[in-house]
């Protein structure tokens, strides 16, 4: 899963300069928070347990 995350980070830096991915680029990003989002709400349901980071 590292690995995986390690190739995905080089991937977007390497297209950073790209207008053409930059679409992919935001979509990517709002479906990570998206996931991430989902997933603590389902761990915390509780919306006054602060999650730290």
């Amino acid at each position: 899963m590292q690995k995986f995350i390690t190739l995905k980070s080089l991937y977007i830096s390497y297209y950073d300069r790209d207008p053409r991915y930059l679409t992919w680029r935001i979509l990517l990003i709002q479906f990570k928070q998206y996931v991430a989002n989902r997933y603590y709400r389902i761990k915390y349901n509780d919306r006054n347990i602060s999650v730290s980071t």
